[in-house]
């Protein structure tokens, strides 16, 4: 099965629930558009949008972020007056009217998906068909894990090794993991080549990495070099690892509780029960303090022991504004308004709804099973 063979196979749209007025105001002071953008990322958008509206990128907010590979549908909001329609290459603004404060991640309540899945069999197409889906599994896709894919290998996750206190491992992993089309192939492998020797290493010619491995070649103080990585970097790894934990506690609930199916996904296996599940739940994404639900304890206490750490572990702060926070998360969520909309002899247009924060990829691969 393959889904974004072009951006026009994954049509995202959100859908938006806030009190607008027509006209600018002071009292109403922000515009709110509805952005079209087709094959590109969205910090990209909001710099070609700062520079054609001539405001800084600071006064244009967005709801969510959005996949590059996609045609999107999406909510931003941009400080002072502005015009009501805006064309650019790949970009469309169309301005829905003025809103009393700027969007913030998540004002959105939903989003709305038309997903064209190819390259199936007719066993899969009439499995696909006969699906009917109110609720599923609310598990984390690919996608939180995409960015940050050199950060485990077989689920070897950087920030596992850092709450561990392993923090030479940590280190290795970010500085000699790296995928096909990883940007510092090369530089991660020079250093993997030198790592057990690395004042042999040469010069490197990408900043990051050379600041890192001189710092490791001066101090052989594999902490001081973790604090040297980018902020953003660090928050991702954070929630990546998180992201993993959560999955894995809902994994372990669902095997204890249904039958289910399995699929493949990019740190391992996801379960889907084999059954409508209709389940309130909650799971918290953890850190030290999470408070555990009865419901779920024993899922999260196997979790915590197959990977040999403990719940007390997920506290450094080691990396100053990188730390584990915590919420709770619906362990399931309605699907809504499903559809099959079209097919033929190798694929399927489907389109449904769900909640902001759960993933259509997970949804589709639910499909699937």
């Amino acid at each position: 099965m393959i889904i974004k063979k072009s951006p026009m196979d994954f049509v995202v749209k959100e859908n938006l629930s806030i009190k607008l007025k027509p006209a600018y105001s002071r009292g109403f002071p922000y515009a709110v558009y509805i952005l079209k953008k087709t094959g590109l990322e969205t910090g990209e958008v909001v710099k070609i949008i700062s520079k054609r509206l001539r405001v800084l990128k600071a006064d244009i907010k967005l709801s969510g972020l959005k996949d590059k590979d996609a045609v999107t549908y999406q909510y931003i909001s941009v400080k002072g007056r502005c015009p009501p329609e805006v064309k650019l290459k790949n970009i469309e603004l169309v301005l829905k009217g003025y809103s009393d404060k700027p969007l913030a991640i998540g004002t959105h309540v939903s989003n709305t998906f038309e997903i064209t899945m190819r390259e199936l069999s007719s066993e899969q197409i009439n499995r696909i068909r006969s699906k009917k889906v109110s609720f599923m599994p609310n598990y984390f896709g690919d996608q939180r894990f995409g960015s940050v894919r050199f950060f485990h290998d077989s689920n070897d996750f950087m920030m596992k090794h850092a709450v561990q206190g392993h923090f030479w491992d940590a280190i290795k992993v970010y500085l000699t993991r790296f995928t096909p089309d990883d940007n510092f192939k090369q530089a991660k492998i020079t250093i993997k080549e030198h790592w057990k020797d690395l004042k042999a290493c040469p010069m490197l010619p990408v900043g990051e990495y050379s600041k890192l491995v001189d710092i490791l070649k001066n101090t052989s103080n594999p902490l001081t070099a973790l604090k040297h990585i980018d902020e953003t970097i660090m928050k991702m790894a954070i929630y990546a690892y998180q992201s993993f934990l959560w999955n894995e506690t809902l994994k372990s609930y669902i095997k204890e509780k249904y039958k289910y199916k399995s699929t493949q996904y990019i740190c391992g296996h996801l379960y889907f029960p084999s059954v409508a599940v209709k389940e309130e739940i909650e799971i918290p994404i953890l850190n030290y303090k999470s408070e555990i639900p009865s419901a779920v304890k024993d899922a999260v206490h196997e979790v915590l022991n197959k990977e040999g750490i403990t719940q007390e572990q997920l506290r450094t702060k080691v990396f100053g504004n990188s730390f584990f926070s915590t919420s709770m998360r619906k362990g399931f969520v309605r699907v809504s308004d499903f559809k099959v909309k079209s097919f033929g002899k190798d694929h399927v247009t489907v389109s449904f709804s769900l909640p902001k924060g759960a993933y259509a990829t997970v949804f589709v691969d639910g499909l699937m099973v």
